[in-house]
């Protein structure tokens, strides 16, 4: 699993680095709109995500160890991801941070079970991030993470019923930090 950037240094340097790495995009108790260097940052993180998230399905659809349901749900959420990279980088311009390109293990992705199991607890995360991020965002950067975040949450939904899981478990899904987002992708083995 070589590359030339870590996971982890590339979600880092996603935004200002220091800010995310210290878990630093804490809800702000004053109720001031996000300024637009924060709402930046907020967005190069979650574009750092997509990208997880966009590489691991198409690493799965490459390596096409996966079968029937499967099959079609990691060719739909590659095909999606896909697009929510796009939509963020948009939304970002010429701020938006250069990809670091990294290779998933093929454990993740060649025996089913693995892969949706890290699909379930991936496609949580990334919700629940989203959430987390949302106090930083501003209206037009918020407005473009929601029609990313929904489709995320059917994802999830999907997913979860294939492994038989209930599709909805909670009534509410707790927002996740920064740092807690990243200690959860390195659990994964999804950073380095």
């Amino acid at each position: 699993m070589r590359a030339a950037m870590t996971r982890r240094r590339a979600l880092v340097a996603g935004g200002s680095g220091a800010l995310i790495a210290a878990g630093a995009f804490a809800r702000s108790g004053s109720g001031a709109a996000p300024s637009a260097a924060r709402s930046q940052d907020a967005l190069a993180f979650l574009l750092a995500l997509q990208r997880v998230e966009a590489g691991f399905y198409a690493s799965a659809v490459r390596a096409g160890a996966l079968r029937g349901e499967l099959a079609s749900f990691a060719r739909a959420a590659a095909d999606h991801e896909r697009r929510h990279v796009a939509l963020l980088e948009q939304a970002l311009g010429a701020r938006a941070p250069a990809d670091a390109t990294t290779e998933v293990p093929d454990d993740l992705v060649r025996r089913p079970g693995r892969f949706a199991l890290t699909a379930v607890r991936l496609e949580d995360l990334v919700v629940r991030a989203c959430n987390g991020q949302a106090v930083n965002l501003a209206p037009d950067a918020l407005a473009t993470v929601a029609t990313i975040v929904s489709v995320d949450a059917r994802h999830a939904a999907w997913i979860r019923e294939l492994v038989g899981m209930s599709p909805s478990p909670e009534t509410a899904d707790a927002a996740l930090t920064a740092r807690a987002a990243l200690d959860g992708l390195e659990r994964e083995g999804l950073l380095e």
